[in-house]
């Protein structure tokens, strides 16, 4: 019973060893580097400046953009 419970507390500790954390990455990186499951963030709050509506006439048809920021996107290969 006492080797039991010691191989389940290693096992339990070997697997903590093996977990890692997202990491997270600028916007200004190259989707290329970043790894799959990791966080691409706006750390210097570089796209309020884009963020609203924007209108505009191309041969005679009106366009409108809505342009958000989206926070907690996954990214997936």
């Amino acid at each position: 019973m006492k080797n039991t419970k010691i191989i389940i507390l290693l096992l339990m500790l070997i697997n903590l060893a093996n977990c890692k954390a997202q990491q997270t990455y600028p916007l200004d990186t190259d989707y290329e580097d970043v790894p799959a499951l990791s966080y691409i963030k706006d750390l210097n709050n570089e796209l309020n400046q884009f963020t609203g509506i924007y209108k505009a006439n191309y041969q005679g048809n009106e366009i409108t953009l809505y342009i958000t920021k989206v926070e907690h996107m996954l990214k997936k290969d």
